[in-house]
This record gives structure tokens, C-alpha cells and sequence, in this order.
């Protein structure tokens, strides 16, 4: 089977939010970060809860793409609030 796009930015929310895939006996292709809301929801909280760390406290450019994420999920547009929630990890892990 061919790792999509997607399933690469699905495996990516899954290790922010520390989600062990062979401990938790998932296949790739079972994660739903792309199309539950139940599964966006608990990443939502995630990125609320990083958002306030001493790393992230004072960098504004964190905060607007955390608050962009926010926005969306209060639209309940899905599409935008994964993208978001993609971008904001990227730049998230970048921090180092």
C-alpha cells in the first residue's frame, strides 16, 4: 500500500499527540485526524495546552497560527482545521 499525502500528515498529528501506532495496534490508514471530529477535538486541546509553554508563551507567530486553528474549528470547517492543525505542528516541531 502507497503512503498518501494524507496519511503522512495523519502519521505526523499521531506523534504530536504521542500516539504510539504499533503500541495502539493501528495501521496507518486508520487514523482519522483527516475526517472525525472526535479525533480533531483531542488535537485541539493538545495544541491548547502547548500553546501556553514558556516555548511557545512569547512567540507570536505560534500564537496566530494556534489561533488560526481555533478559528476554523469555531467555523467547524474540517478541511481548514486539519491544514492548520498540519501547519501549526510543522512549525511546532521546527522550534526544536
Amino acid at each position: 500500500m502507497e503512503i498518501t499525502k494524507q496519511d503522512k500528515q495523519n502519521v505526523l498529528i499521531a506523534e504530536f499527540m504521542s500516539f504510539d501506532l504499533e503500541k495502539e495496534n493501528y495501521k496507518v490508514d486508520e487514523l482519522r485526524y483527516d475526517c472525525d471530529w472526535n479525533w480533531i477535538i483531542d488535537v485541539i486541546a493538545r495544541i491548547r495546552s502547548v500553546r501556553n509553554n514558556h516555548k511557545l508563551f512569547n512567540n507570536m507567530k505560534a500564537q496566530a497560527m494556534a489561533n488560526h486553528v481555533e478559528i476554523n474549528f469555531e467555523l467547524l470547517d474540517k478541511e481548514s482545521t486539519y491544514e492548520k492543525i498540519v501547519e501549526f505542528i510543522n512549525y511546532y516541531n521546527g522550534l526544536g
